[in-house]
């Protein structure tokens, strides 16, 4: 178990996309974020479960994801999660109340 209060997020700056660094772990006091949406591979890797797990989740509605909608009446296939919907999220699954 890592002592360092940081958490492995992806680098949307990294080239191959898929590069991990370590960041700090924000704290209530700190900042939300710079970027309100993730996609799949972010949101993993954020919550430190793998894609297909959060796919799983979101499948049964155990993790909510923003849903665009497009005209026609159509949506977006592609997946985004709320960050703050995530913290939310992770707040519940520990017992946490605001």
């Amino acid at each position: 178990m890592r002592s360092s209060p940081h958490a492995l997020v992806l680098d949307p700056s990294g080239a191959s996309g898929r590069e991990y660094h370590a960041f700090p772990l924000a704290t209530r006091d700190a900042e939300v974020p710079t970027r309100r949406l993730f996609n799949v591979r972010e949101t993993g890797a954020y919550l430190g479960i793998s894609p297909w797990t959060l796919r799983g989740l979101e499948a049964v509605g155990a993790v909510p994801r923003v849903r665009v909608t497009l005209p026609g009446g159509g949506e977006l296939r592609k997946l985004l999660f709320d960050v703050r919907d995530l913290d939310r999220l992770v707040d519940a699954w520990k017992g946490v109340t605001q």
